[in-house]
């Protein structure tokens, strides 16, 4: 009975081994290792899914041009941002493009972006950026598995503008067609990026401030409209899915679909309140590890895990 009890925490030290740096930086996060063989918590299920949960519906989710022909098969009357253009090399794009307002992007990799307006960048550096995109294999170091299956390539997009002021972010926590959670991205891709996070019904139920940011700057902020748009169509695009972040963009008269988010943050760090929240809505038996049928340890460790689950917590 002593090793049955010692084998999980065997296999999660050796799973930290495995992975050095998603450890390191998880502690440095949260000030604890997690554990991944047996999750604890929301903190704790994210790096599960990083190592165990290989749905290959992940890849889609981080495939930025796979993703938006999902969502547009799914959700025929939701725009989307235009892809301009895609190629391998920023050298064979029409300079006539760039000589507009755009975003030039990396196919397989979070937070690479480059923002145009009016044909304003510096071509060089816009080459040196998109070089080193291609030449990153993203999602690596934080053994985020689906990114690896991606292919690599440029792509150029549309940029989108606020009509009346900055333009809004919406993101959208879903699973298994339900929303559970929503916020608003303020100051977003800046070291004061902020979330005021939302229930269903946009009340306010949580915020988290970014560097320097005053709460009172955050007063003034609410919903849009389109919140309840964007909840409609986080439920349509989630049915396949046990839970994942989808992104929206509101110009002021009309919402765009985003990324789609399997990794959120990686899982190392949120608002507590809201990791508690997301721990109770988010069910890992109904993941695609946990319904599909393995032989093996992998059948043997299914069965471990849902007596671990049963007995910590009640079905979401």
């Amino acid at each position: 009975m002593y090793l049955y009890q010692m084998m999980p925490r065997l296999r999660n030290f050796s799973i930290l081994t495995k992975y050095p740096l998603l450890a390191a930086r998880f502690f440095r996060e949260n000030r604890q290792f997690p554990s991944v063989v047996l999750p604890k918590n929301y903190f704790d299920v994210m790096q599960w899914r990083k190592v165990f949960d290989h749905n290959p519906l992940f890849i889609v989710f981080s495939d930025k041009l796979a993703s938006k022909d999902y969502i547009a098969r799914l959700c025929p009357d939701l725009h989307i941002p235009k892809t301009l253009w895609q190629g391998d090399s920023i050298d064979a794009a029409p300079s006539s493009i760039l000589a507009g307002d755009a975003v030039v992007k990396a196919n397989h990799g979070s937070s690479m972006n480059y923002f145009i307006r009016s044909g304003d960048y510096d071509r060089s550096e816009l080459k040196y950026v998109t070089r080193k995109w291609m030449a990153q294999i993203y999602g690596r170091s934080n053994a985020e598995w689906a990114y690896k299956h991606v292919r690599r390539c440029i792509l150029i997009e549309e940029r989108l503008f606020g009509e009346a002021g900055p333009l809004v972010e919406i993101n959208i926590r879903a699973g298994r067609g339900k929303a559970w959670l929503g916020s608003l991205l303020i100051n977003a891709k800046t070291e004061r990026q902020s979330a005021i996070y939302l229930d269903r019904d946009a009340q306010r139920c949580g915020v988290l401030l970014g560097r320097g940011v005053d709460p009172a700057e955050l007063d003034g902020v609410y919903a849009p409209g389109a919140y309840q748009d964007a909840i409609r169509y986080a439920e349509l695009l989630s049915i396949d899915i046990d839970y994942a972040r989808f992104d929206f963009f509101w110009t002021g008269s009309r919402l765009y679909a985003g990324e789609i988010t399997p990794y959120p943050a990686s899982g190392y760090s949120a608002g507590q309140p809201v990791a508690d929240l997301l721990w109770r809505k988010w069910d890992i038996r109904s993941s695609w590890f946990m319904q599909t049928s393995f032989n093996g340890w992998r059948s043997r460790y299914q069965t471990l895990l849902l007596e671990h689950l049963d007995r910590i917590r009640p079905k979401a």
